[in-house]
């Protein structure tokens, strides 16, 4: 029985790096999708004024009064 409870508790600890590895590389990937998701809204927000439409100036009308 001894056999198993130490095979058990081996297994834990792989199982608990495992996560733990686990839990970093979420922690890694949440930081890069807040950087991404910044350049993105910028991204939009400069794709959004170059396609706001352009008012035309007022011209001084041409000719005779």
């Amino acid at each position: 029985m001894s056999i198993y409870v130490i095979r058990a508790f081996i297994r834990m600890k792989q199982v608990l790096s495992l996560n733990k590895n686990v839990v970093e590389k979420l922690g890694e990937l949440e930081t890069r999708v807040e950087v991404h998701d910044e350049a993105i809204s910028s991204l939009f927000k400069a794709l959004r004024e170059l396609l706001e439409p352009v008012l035309p100036e007022e011209r001084k009308k041409i000719g005779l009064k």
